[in-house]
């Protein structure tokens, strides 16, 4: 199984990252951290038990897998991205380190993952 530590390491260490506390989410059966930078962050995601969603994926691919974008209309965006071809990968859930905001995951072959994640109330 993929450990988060290694990759918290390397963004900290090596990268100069700001790398926050790690979140075991068992919804998404995922451990993740946030490295984060003046003007963006990393999420940083590793499988939480042989049953987690990303198990396989991080074992094929390692790496960089998904992109994440914020969204003030989580269901407008989730079916304005299924319209333009993008296939949904779950449904949407809240998730523990976006505080309990909702988070979906869609893919297209050209754009590969995309997470889309509930803006904060009122932001």
């Amino acid at each position: 199984m993929a450990e988060l530590e290694p990759a918290i390491a390397l963004f900290r260490d090596t990268l100069g990252a700001r790398v926050g506390p790690v979140f075991e989410d068992p919804l998404q059966r995922v451990r993740l951290c946030f490295a984060e930078y003046d003007g963006g962050r990393v999420e940083l995601v590793a499988p939480w038990g042989e049953d987690s969603p990303v198990s396989r994926l991080v074992a094929e691919r390692g790496g960089a897998y998904h992109l994440c974008y914020e969204t003030d209309d989580l269901e407008g965006d989730f079916e304005r991205l299924r319209a333009g071809g993008f296939v949904p990968t779950s449904v949407a859930q809240p998730a523990v380190a976006f505080g309990g905001r909702r988070v979906v995951f869609l893919f297209s072959r050209l754009a590969q993952l995309i997470e889309l994640v509930e803006a904060p109330t009122g932001a």
